[in-house]
């Protein structure tokens, strides 16, 4: 029932505001989520503290340090911050093929594992994901 109101919360609070973000879903290699997170650390762009296995990568630079839902297809929800965006040339190519978020190895592993779904490398993309962006200071 919690992860029900979570989503409808997320969803009602935000569609004023931002429309969700919504498509498939993709995991960075083993490893690469934590590099990224800690660059991003050492140049101030994310919290210190910031845990890298809830971090995500959109195609929009200017929600990273931001923190975000994603909505997986079963309704659960998944809190983390944006550590990372898609490069300027590869954006658009992101955006025609329907990508929303990109998630660490580890919460496509804890993924995969609650539900017998896979999101690694080799199974393809997820579809059927949302994320929306949270408000400024507030988490899940």
């Amino acid at each position: 029932m919690t992860n029900i109101l979570s989503v409808v919360a997320i969803l009602t609070g935000m569609a004023q505001s931002m429309k969700p973000v919504e498509g498939t879903a993709q995991c960075y290699a083993d490893g690469v989520m934590k590099n990224v997170a800690e660059n991003r650390m050492g140049w101030g762009h994310i919290p210190a503290d910031t845990d890298y296995r809830t971090c995500v990568a959109v195609t929009d630079c200017s929600w990273v340090g931001r923190e975000v839902g994603v909505v997986w297809p079963d309704g659960r929800v998944m809190y983390g911050t944006v550590c990372d965006c898609s490069a300027d040339e590869d954006r658009q190519r992101h955006i025609d093929k329907g990508l929303a978020v990109e998630v660490s190895w580890w919460a496509a592993g804890e993924y995969a594992h609650e539900v017998g779904k896979y999101l690694l490398p080799r199974q393809g993309p997820l579809p059927g994901v949302k994320v929306v962006l949270l408000p400024e200071g507030r988490g899940g």
